[in-house]
């Protein structure tokens, strides 16, 4: 079964985030237009089937193009002073991780069947000596309800996934589009804010931090991330994907 078979009913559906890492590239660090869907497609491939030892991450970028993949987000950190990256797009049901630009292993999208990911944001974070990435897209649902979700690898990671449980804090917001995530050291915590259905930035925005293991999510005030420029320039109207230096395609 295809992609496009298998994520029919989604698409209809769809349619009315070691020690001194630090992320690649500057923060370059906003009210602007959602995005729209209308470009968007499922990759030609057979993801399950899919073979991707001995791919860089350019020429796995390049496969993605090949297949008319949209949406393919290429975020990159450093880890044990290596260049690590993951790379995702629209509707595909894994992460991609590579380490000094050669491919290393995938992870698989937590979701439901019929909310395949849609404009996916993925940052490189890390906790406890192992990194990983913070995924969020504007519609994954897992269990029935909306979720970002934490994936883990490295040196004897603490936990392979953690989901994050946000149905509660979307429904008060009027949706989650754009998304912003800031930081990336999980024991420290990362902020989370995005902005709703009809545009406007959240009021509020969210610290979610790890103890035991355990995501935990705290409403804070927005004036605790103005002291980033990368917040601001989100404020401003930039992608939150752009203002981290994350390579789109």
């Amino acid at each position: 079964m295809g992609l496009e078979e298998k994520y029919s009913a989604g698409a209809v559906a769809l349619v009315g985030m070691f020690f001194g890492f630090l992320l690649a590239g500057s923060c370059g660090c906003g009210f602007g237009a959602l995005l729209n869907y209308e470009s968007q497609q499922y990759p030609d491939m057979h993801e399950e089937k899919l073979v991707v030892d001995g791919m860089s991450a350019e020429d796995f970028i390049k496969f993605l193009k090949s297949v008319d993949a949209t949406n393919i987000v290429h975020s990159k950190g450093y880890w044990n002073g290596e260049v690590v990256s993951a790379i995702t797009a629209d509707f595909m049901d894994y992460v991609y991780f590579f380490e000094a630009g050669e491919f290393v292993k995938r992870m698989e999208v937590r979701r439901d069947e019929i909310t395949p990911q849609v404009h996916p944001f993925i940052k490189m974070v890390h906790m406890n000596g192992s990194y990983g990435a913070f995924l969020v897209a504007e519609n994954i649902e897992y269990k029935g309800g909306r979720i970002a979700q934490v994936i883990l690898l490295g040196n004897n990671p603490p936990l392979d996934y953690a989901l994050i449980h946000l149905g509660t804090i979307v429904k008060k917001h009027g949706g989650m589009n754009d998304p912003f995530v800031g930081g990336e050291d999980l024991a420290d915590g990362v902020y989370l804010s995005a902005r709703s259905d009809t545009g406007e930035i959240w009021s509020k925005a969210y610290l979610i931090t790890f103890k035991d293991q355990s995501p935990r999510v705290e409403v804070v005030f927005r004036s605790e991330l103005a002291k980033c420029s990368c917040f601001e320039d989100w404020m401003a109207g930039t992608d939150g994907r752009e203002v981290f230096d994350m390579t789109v395609h």
